[in-house]
């Protein structure tokens, strides 16, 4: 099991969340970030319990 500290995280996440939301800047914004939110959700439980 690799075990990884919240900054290895932190680091790994934000370039991407940098870039998608970047992409979808002229989306309806409020749209966008709950998207992010939401998957970043997922991203985090699924390192939480694997």
């Amino acid at each position: 099991m690799k075990t990884r500290t919240q900054g290895e995280i932190i680091k790994t996440l934000n370039p991407l969340l940098r870039g998608f939301a970047n992409y979808y800047r002229g989306v309806v914004s409020s749209e966008t970030f709950s998207y992010i939110a939401h998957r970043v959700w997922q991203y985090l439980y699924r390192i939480i319990n694997n």
